[in-house]
């Protein structure tokens, strides 16, 4: 069972529905539709609701230039349907939120327009309709289906929908263009590029850090180790000490022998025999 806070939301959505039909009636903007043609369409400028008939978009509706009395359309009882048409680019229905269609057939159902490259309801949020699939898209071998409306019919479970349109998760920059609108490629400015550059410039100074620490390591580990080879000045010998210390440089002097020995050493530097050991 859904607990309470599912059921606030789903009266919510009921309530601002049924406001913005009311809204839409109170504001003597409550038409008929039907087939799109230009006596209809004047007949439908400032509507925001219509209550029956759909509208039916055909080859007819090819010869109208001028569609935007539809722009203020926010509920549709009724088919939208797009057939046959010579449309380029379909976007007059910028506005349009609720399809319900009680009729035979789907809700939307856009079919055989050769020409159509580009289909969008950007606020389209609630589709129904009495039978299914609610929405039929077919035989539109340039279509790609607008962002927005794109991420709507995901919504949709499959048995609801039967789509052959590309669909995409960004406008496409030429409406125009066939090309495949998934394929994305990364540039400089692309913020995929940054978030993979700045990782591996990090890294990389991270790895040129860890390389010059080790270096300057091994330094310092030489420099702590070179008191047991030879001790720094200033140098404090005993009586005995100073004996060997003249008589080896007589020795190197003489004949550059290799006396050195270490017993003789812990002799010449007693005070760094803690270091050596």
């Amino acid at each position: 069972m859904p607990d309470a806070s599912v059921w606030r939301a789903c009266i919510h959505m009921m309530k601002e529905r049924a406001h913005r039909i009311a809204y839409a009636a109170q504001t003597h903007a409550c038409c008929i539709g039907g087939e799109v043609n230009e006596e209809m369409l004047a007949a439908l400028h400032g509507c925001k609701l219509i209550r029956s008939g759909g509208l039916i978009f055909t080859n007819t509706t090819g010869n109208i230039t001028d569609l935007s009395s539809l722009q203020q359309i926010l509920y549709l009882k009724g088919p939208l349907i797009i057939e046959s048409t010579d449309f380029v680019v379909f976007e007059f229905l910028p506005r349009l939120e609720f399809i319900v269609n009680p009729e035979e057939g789907p809700g939307i159902r856009v079919n055989a327009n050769p020409k159509l490259v580009f289909f969008e309801l950007p606020k389209l949020r609630s589709l129904e309709s009495t039978e299914e699939p609610k929405v039929v898209i077919l035989e539109n071998p340039n279509l790609v289906i607008g962002e927005k409306l794109s991420n709507f019919l995901r919504k949709l479970p499959d048995e609801q929908k039967n789509i052959t349109a590309k669909q995409v998760t960004k406008e496409p920059q030429d409406l125009h263009s066939t090309s495949n609108t998934t394929e994305e490629e990364i540039h400089p400015d692309d913020p995929s590029f940054v978030a993979i550059a700045v990782p591996l410039a990090i890294l990389f100074i991270a790895l040129c850090g860890a390389f010059m620490w080790a270096v300057k390591k091994k330094r310092i580990t030489f420099r702590r180790a070179r008191p047991c080879l030879l001790p720094a000045p200033n140098y404090q010998l005993e009586p005995k000490a100073q004996v060997i210390l003249l008589s080896l440089c007589q020795d190197i002097m003489l004949f550059n022998p290799l006396i050195w020995k270490f017993e003789e050493s812990k002799l010449l530097w007693p005070q760094e025999q803690g270091e050596c050991e």
